[in-house]
């Protein structure tokens, strides 16, 4: 047996694949499989993997849709001013993760798309 510890964010190689670590919650562990064109960097070079968050279906499924509704319509809209509006719902939803509520909180007036909504809306 091989036990091996990584921090948030941080990779390890299982077999041919290689995972990023997203959240620890209670007993449960969320891993993220990290894509081909991400394998090239070694363990701990990952920075920042929140550009494909791992979106839970509960919180789609949360207040009857509601997260998947407000992406939408920000999406549709382009109103990406709107973006703490998705946070509150989100963490209503039980969201935690820093990076998703973080990059809805700080959104910019510029901004024409959201990682975070293209998210959500490839996981709906």
């Amino acid at each position: 047996m091989r036990i091996v510890t990584i921090r948030k964010n941080e990779c390890v190689r299982i077999g041919d694949a290689l995972f990023a670590l997203v959240e620890i919650r209670g007993d449960k562990v969320r891993l993220r499989m990290v894509s081909p064109n991400e394998q090239s960097r070694e363990r701990g070079e990952y920075g920042n993997l929140a550009c494909e968050p791992l979106i839970d279906p509960a919180w789609l499924a949360w207040n009857d849709g509601t997260v998947r509704r407000i992406a939408r319509t920000i999406a549709e809209q382009g109103n990406y001013d709107a973006l703490p509006i998705l946070a509150d719902a989100l963490e209503e939803a039980g969201c935690v993760d820093a990076d998703i509520l973080g990059h809805c909180r700080a959104c910019r007036r510029d901004g024409k798309s959201s990682w975070v909504v293209n998210g959500i809306l490839a996981a709906s």
